[in-house]
């Protein structure tokens, strides 16, 4: 359970510090990638799917 939590707040922080550049790199959209830092700004919950988590632990 507290491993699942590190790995969260991990992603959270690669999120809140990646630039346009990096999403568009790892294959994101700039649009998902602002939708993703909002809901990370409001502490809402964030769920990715199978393809986005490929994409972001490729990077």
């Amino acid at each position: 359970m507290q491993e699942r939590m590190a790995v969260k707040k991990v992603v959270a922080e690669f999120i809140k510090n990646m630039i346009t550049k990096d999403a568009i790199h790892i294959g994101l959209s700039k649009m998902q990638m602002f939708r993703l830092k909002k809901k990370i700004k409001e502490g809402k919950k964030i769920v990715l799917k199978r393809k986005t988590v490929k994409k972001l632990t490729r990077a």
